[in-house]
């Protein structure tokens, strides 16, 4: 079966499946008039043409793998294939792309993000330049989107908040979560990471050092500098906190929105 086999029959059915892949059948067979025999005949021969195929698709960042990095490979004349079949065994990444250009083979990668990663990241801000900028500060606010390793839900973003920072050093934190898919209201999406992206548009990051520099040398007229740093840390995935660790949290749910907003006290014997 070709293109050219298909009749608008054929073409509807996939556009029905294309939206709900499990889409029954006697709905299809309603919306386009005719029986559902005919829709499952029609289904299973484009199954078997290799024209469909349904499958399930898991959505990444609800399965822990809340980062994404599309990663440029510069390969070997004739070692290509050997390249690409690397890549695909990796648990890692989702497509492999071969091009042309700077680069022989494109890769996304779904990366695990974990908590220790975001309160650590927080820490060495606070070491490096909090501190020097705010000495008399005694409470942070942290505007936050709502999922991965800082969500609104995540025992261990809020137990090493407590932990690493509030504890150590004896300040009280706010967060103030965004409503899920509102993360683009955050200030630093358009303060920080637009500047960013502007900066190193079309050039290949082939090495930490060049996405440091691209970073680093990010200005605005308006006064933006830039400082970043490589962390070289690895954190360990699926760390549960127990009952016991969470009873330890100081959290004092807001008026508005508990769930989104709320504040973390240093405990008193810290």
């Amino acid at each position: 079966m070709v293109l050219q086999d298909l009749d608008r029959l054929d073409r509807g059915i996939i556009a029905a499946l294309q939206v709900d892949g499990r889409r029954a059948y006697s709905r299809i067979a309603d919306e386009v008039g005719v029986s559902e025999s005919v829709i499952r005949y029609r289904v299973r021969r484009l199954e078997e043409a290799g024209v469909l195929r349904i499958v399930g698709i898991a959505d990444p960042s609800r399965m822990g793998f809340d980062l994404m990095a599309i990663v440029g490979v510069k390969g070997v004349a004739g070692k290509i294939d050997d390249i690409c079949g690397e890549l695909e065994r990796m648990p890692e990444a989702s497509y492999v792309v071969v091009t042309a250009g700077a680069f022989d083979v494109f890769v996304e990668l779904l990366c695990r993000d974990t908590a220790h990663f975001a309160v650590h990241s927080l820490v060495q801000w606070w070491l490096r330049q909090g501190r020097r900028r705010y000495p008399d500060a005694d409470h942070l606010l942290i505007l936050a989107d709502n999922g991965g390793s800082n969500g609104s839900r995540t025992r261990a973003w809020k137990h090493q908040l407590q932990t690493e920072f509030c504890d150590r050093f004896h300040i009280s934190v706010t967060v103030c979560h965004y409503p899920p898919g509102a993360s683009k209201w955050n200030p630093v999406e358009h303060r920080l990471f637009s500047p960013v992206s502007r900066n190193w548009a079309a050039c290949p990051l082939s090495s930490f050092e060049t996405i440091l520099n691209y970073i680093r040398t990010t200005k605005t007229r308006t006064g933006l500098r830039v400082t970043a740093t490589l962390d070289p840390h690895a954190y360990a995935t699926g760390v549960k906190i127990t009952k016991a660790e969470m009873a330890t949290v100081h959290l004092e749910p807001h008026a508005t929105l508990p769930e989104w907003n709320y504040t973390l006290r240093p405990s008193v014997s810290a």
